[in-house]
Order: structure tokens, then sequence, then C-alpha cells
């Protein structure tokens, strides 16, 4: 397998692992196609899992300002086994969308556990391994929590915030204590951190700019940020799972323009699409 941290290569290895559950263009059309699919059921709804399909879509090029789709996507042609169950996944929110006040979290938890979103995950621990050093904050790590758990076992110095009940309970399950109650960065203790994880984090930032400001306040000159993203561009699917239980959503081109005005600077990019993967310093 192509190495990650090759200097030619890592745009190729993130493809290569994006590749056991199918060829991009697939894996990007099936996102689409169901993301649509869900439109022609949610079109005409005043809620927020309506309104945010709507942005997600808008965002992604998928519809016009009037909501009329702009392509008809071709059906999902995945054959492996990871792409299977990310077909299997999709069908099911398909059958949950006239009850997501009481299904939206339970689908998101559920494509997190999925093998098919784990080894999109996998890319990211090994960044983590690779970059992470000393004191380690990782917002909002409750809402992903089995990357905490992966996190743990690597034996990382790793503290949290959260802002709901619910993500402590699932951290302490898999042994993290180590977090403030806070509802953004700016509200947590000033302490100087060496390493900061965003993963999957931009969904949960009310306001984004002000939040990734306090958490570049906290890290050190030279320290390194560790970026995972969905890109909503191009997997509108996925970052609406995520924004209907979430509270924002980003394309990857949106993170790019935030980061350097928090005083970022990128050092390496592994991927743009259609998951963000990135390493930020602060200059």
């Amino acid at each position: 397998m192509v190495s990650l941290f090759s200097e030619d290569d890592r745009t190729m290895a993130v493809a290569q692992r994006l590749s056991l559950i199918g060829p991009i263009k697939d894996l990007l059309d099936t996102s689409a196609y169901y993301a649509l699919s869900w439109w022609n059921v949610l079109r005409g709804r005043n809620d927020r899992y309506a309104n945010s399909l709507f942005k997600v879509l808008l965002l992604s090029n998928k519809v016009n300002q009037r909501g009329e789709p702009k392509a008809s996507p071709r059906p999902p042609s995945l054959r492996s086994t990871l792409g299977v169950q990310f077909v299997d996944f999709h069908d099911s929110v398909t059958r949950s969308l006239n009850r997501l006040d009481e299904m939206a979290e339970l689908l998101r938890i559920s494509m997190l556990m999925s093998p098919w979103y784990y080894s999109i995950m996998n890319i990211y621990i090994e960044m983590v391994k690779k970059v992470a050093t000393g004191r380690a904050l990782a917002p909002f790590l409750g809402e992903v929590f089995p990357l905490a758990e992966e996190l743990r076992r690597a034996g990382l110095d790793i503290k949290t915030y959260e802002r709901r009940e619910e993500p402590i309970k699932d951290l302490a399950e898999v042994g993290i204590t180590s977090l403030e109650r806070a509802a953004s960065a700016c509200e947590i203790s000033r302490v100087e951190y060496d390493t900061l994880i965003l993963f999957e984090s931009f969904h949960w930032f009310i306001d984004p700019y002000r939040e990734v400001k306090c958490l570049v306040d906290r890290l050190r000159r030279g320290g390194k940020v560790i970026v995972g993203n969905t890109d909503a561009a191009a997997l509108p699917s996925i970052a609406t799972v995520f924004l209907w239980s979430g509270n924002n959503v980003f394309t990857a081109d949106m993170i790019e323009d935030l980061l350097p005005l928090a005083g970022l600077t990128r050092v390496q990019r592994f991927s743009k699409t259609p998951y963000y993967f990135s390493i930020f310093e602060r200059t």
C-alpha cells in the first residue's frame, strides 16, 4: 500500500484507502443520488431536517436556489463489501426520513460505528499517530467517540470539552475523563497545547471563526492542527447526516479559507476531497 507520508504519494495513498469502499466517482455519485432522493421526500417541509439538507445541496451545487435538482446522478453501483455497507447505511436513512426527530442522532451513531466509516477514520488515525506530540486538545471528541477509543489506545495525552451530556457518557465508556463541560473553546481553561485534533469538529462549531480563534489562542507557537472533515461539496449525504444532529457544515474550501484567518498556515495536505485531510501549524 502506498505510504500516507510520502511527499509524492500522499494524495494517492488517501485515494487508495478510500477505494476500499469503491471508486471515488462512484462514491460521489452514490452520495449525491441519496441526498437528492431524500430531498424528493423532504422538499416542502419547513423543519430543520429539510432546511439542513437544502443548505448542503446548495453548498454542493446539486440544486438551485428554488430547490430544483441540477442533475440526476446514477443509482449506486458500489460492489465491494464496504461499498455495499455504504449503500445499506443510506438505505437505512431513507427508511427513517419520516421519523428523524427520533432517528437523526441514532443514524449518525450508526454511521460512526460502520466499518466503511472506520476505513475513512483510520486515515486520520494514521495522521494523528505520526504527527501529534505532547498535550493534545480534541474539541467535541465525544461526538465522534469511536475515534476517542482509538486515540486512548494510542496512549495520547488528550483533553476535550463537550457541550452535551450524552457525549460525556460515551467518552467515559471508552475511558476518557479529562474534559470540561463548555459550549465552546472560549470557555475552557487557558492551558497551552501542542496539538489540536479536529476530526469532524467543524460540524459542532456554532460560531466557527470565534471557536477556531479561541482554539489557536491555546496552541503553542509551532503547534500542529490535524484536520479531518467531510467535504460537503463532495459527499452531501454524509454532511447532511452530521448536520441533522450538529450545528454547521463545511466544504474543504471553506475550511481552507477559515483556518488562515485564525493564524494558521497549512503545511501539508493529504486530500482535499471527498474527505479533507490536512496539517496546519500556528505561526
